[in-house]
């Protein structure tokens, strides 16, 4: 696979705490020399985001409960109405991992059913269940819960602190096949694994070093 190729699989991001407004604009325009898919900006500076990529393909992509994924799912409904007013192309959203390993799949269900609601066909929403704290029937049993609920595209991490095995990947696709769209997150830092990730069935992955993939 080429580097071209590659580059339309993989969403960046630059959401670091200490990040100013100038290395946002010089980390866009170093993006914007490659066909990424999309970038990722935390939602105080999808502004900016949105004016960086306007008229490119480039997707504008925000995040909500992220990375700990402890908020409510009111604010999360009101985070989905704010991308949309926006007009933000994707929202990654963090699960309640708690509800869910503390076995409240009701709770979980009303999360996402709400937040399938609030997005209705307005904006893509990409879930994220963090597969890395999950077994392997959780990993399922919550693929299954989204797509009953009308989510069909997955986020395997948040990224922070999280790396995803190709494993997980195989496993999901295998389960569900094209019914479920499997993004990848966290750990995929070469060409080669990138490869091995899309290879597996991923639709796309996620990475904080673009550069590194595309130019080492």
């Amino acid at each position: 696979m080429k580097k071209h190729d590659i580059a339309k699989k993989m969403i960046t991001s630059i959401l670091d705490t200490d990040t100013t407004e100038q290395q946002i604009i010089e980390f866009v325009g170093k993006c914007l020399k490659y066909p990424m898919y999309g970038i990722v900006f935390d939602l105080n500076c999808i502004d900016l985001g949105l004016e960086l990529l306007d008229g490119t393909d480039c997707k504008v992509i925000t995040v909500s409960s992220y990375p700990l994924s402890g908020m409510t799912t009111p604010v999360k409904v009101e985070h989905i109405k704010y991308a949309i007013s926006k007009g933000i192309d994707e929202i990654d959203i963090g699960l309640n991992y708690n509800a869910f390993k503390s076995g409240r799949m009701g709770d979980v269900r009303k999360d996402i059913e709400a937040i399938m609601k609030a997005a209705g066909d307005k904006i893509k929403v990409v879930l994220m269940p963090q597969f890395a704290i999950l077994t392997n029937n959780e990993k399922a049993d919550i693929c299954k819960i989204m797509l009953e609920s009308g989510a069909t595209t997955v986020k395997t991490s948040t990224g922070w602190g999280y790396n995803t095995i190709v494993e997980e990947v195989k496993f999901i696709k295998r389960l569900f096949g094209d019914n479920m769209a499997v993004e990848v997150a966290g750990g995929v830092r070469t060409a080669g694994e990138a490869v091995e990730m899309l290879e597996a069935g991923a639709t796309s992955f996620h990475t904080s070093t673009p550069f590194q993939i595309l130019e080492g």
